[in-house]
């Protein structure tokens, strides 16, 4: 376990399989139960109310993601989980298809074909360095000089020898 969230949705989910009915309950394994039990944080409270349905309560969505999974796997009967298998698959196709709309390289290159060459400037903010600015986006860049480059040559050339003197 990597995150305390997990231990909470476990202690969420322990606790609504405590209310739970019976009937329901033995349809999953018992090692896994003993699972969720042994992984729960115990300092955490969650106070399932019977009352309300589990879709108004406040439970962390990996509590419901496990939940689902539990309901799917054991609990369900054939028309149920094909059902429920259903609604996983077109909810991961909306969310594969959002990503992709989101972070398709065409939309990306598209938005810049439209900038031409009038919409580029470009200035100089000392000696050594040039801004280049397109709208929304900006570079700048550093112009390195003979003496910097010249410099940063030599010192380089003396912390390899020094580490070389470390290691013998």
């Amino acid at each position: 376990m990597s995150n305390t969230s997990e231990y909470v949705a476990y202690s969420e989910v322990y606790e609504i399989l405590r209310n739970t009915p019976e009937e329901l309950v033995k349809k999953i394994p018992q090692n896994l139960i003993k699972k969720i039990g042994e992984n729960r944080n115990s300092n955490y409270q969650f106070i399932y109310n019977k009352d309300e349905a589990l879709s108004k309560q406040n439970i962390s969505d990996k509590a419901k993601a496990i939940l689902a999974v539990l309901f799917c796997d054991y609990i369900a009967d054939e028309d149920e989980r094909k059902e429920e298998i259903k609604i996983f698959n077109d909810n991961e196709k909306k969310y594969q298809q959002s990503l992709s709309e989101k972070y398709d390289v065409n939309k990306t290159f598209e938005r810049n074909k439209n900038i031409g060459m009038n919409d580029i400037e470009v200035t100089e903010e000392g000696p050594n360095q040039v801004r280049i600015s397109t709208g929304d986006k900006e570079i700048v860049l550093y112009k390195e000089t003979f003496f910097t480059k010249l410099q940063r040559f030599f010192k380089g050339l003396f912390k390899s020898n020094q580490k070389s003197k470390h290691v013998k």
